[in-house]
């Protein structure tokens, strides 16, 4: 039993060490890169004046910003519930 439990941990710290953050990052690159293209996309039809510069810069700005924090927040809540799962191993 406590060779299993040695394993269960080790599969859980490596899995927060390496799992979480490689998968987030490159999912959330990506999805910049698509928001990016999008706006940019909106830009060249609609014409590059600088009003619709400014306001779609912006917008991308706030999507970045809010993405930033559910990404923050994702992280933070599955690293805990691995702590506590390796917590829980030990009790």
């Amino acid at each position: 039993m406590p060779e299993q439990n040695h394993f269960i941990v080790h599969t859980l710290q490596k899995e927060k060490s390496h799992g979480f953050n490689k998968i987030s990052n490159w999912n959330f690159l990506l999805l910049y890169l698509v928001l990016y293209c999008c706006i940019y996309g909106v830009w060249l039809v609609l014409g590059n004046n600088p009003i619709m510069t400014e306001v779609l810069y912006t917008l991308l700005r706030m999507i970045i910003f809010h993405i930033n924090k559910w990404i923050y927040l994702i992280n933070s809540i599955l690293s805990h519930l691995v702590q506590n799962e390796v917590n829980s191993l030990f009790l």
